[in-house]
């Protein structure tokens, strides 16, 4: 039901690159936005492999600006979320920084569009059925669905770790970090155990 008439911040830590990244069955899909199996004749690892190549392109570019404290690449089909890139930096004026740097620049073909993205709290915005391959929309679904970032790059940013205020400036940090990402991983485990699956 959502009307996607979004009020977008004039300044936000996160910077949001409009379907910066593509691959030959995403140009498909939007060649045809009513043909579900459009994309179907790209394998998921094909499609993986181009994304850790844009990865390792990409990512040491932003990172010359600021402190990148998480990096999304959306695989959603839907076309106002395909392709997106999300960069959050430490501070809006890292963001203020790259907006100036990235807007308007050419990559692959195409000319970057950054604008500001509300998104600072991850755990809300991305999909986690998708996480567990049981989201019921697909890729047609309007919650993040994100390539999973190499060696599990910036995951405390995907659990809002840095943003929790009762760890800011603790003397637990790093055991309250630990505890939070063990705490996930049961989580997840008990949930594939209790899934009788025989494949």
């Amino acid at each position: 039901r959502c009307s996607r008439k979004h009020n977008f911040p004039t300044s936000s830590p996160t910077l949001l690159i409009k379907s910066m990244f593509t691959t030959f069955g995403m140009e498909q899909c939007r060649r045809d936005d009513y043909d579900p199996d459009a994309s179907l004749e790209y394998s998921e690892e094909e499609t993986y492999q181009q994304f850790l190549d844009f990865y390792e392109d990409v990512l040491p570019e932003f990172k010359n600006v600021g402190k990148v404290i998480q990096f999304k690449v959306s695989c959603n089909l839907e076309p106002h979320l395909r392709g997106n890139v999300y960069v959050q930096y430490q501070s809006e004026e890292e963001c203020q920084a790259a907006l100036s740097l990235f807007n308007g620049r050419w990559y692959a073909g195409r000319q970057l569009q950054c604008e500001f993205c509300p998104v600072t709290r991850w755990k809300m915005a991305i999909c986690g059925l998708f996480e567990i391959q049981q989201c019921p929309r697909g890729k047609h679904c309007n919650f993040l669905h994100v390539f999973r970032n190499p060696n599990n790059e910036f995951w405390e940013a995907n659990r809002d770790i840095h943003l929790s205020p009762d760890q800011t400036g603790s003397s637990f940090g790093k055991n309250s970090e630990r505890r939070e990402r063990m705490g996930h991983h049961d989580r997840y485990s008990s949930r594939l155990r209790g899934r009788r699956n025989p494949s």
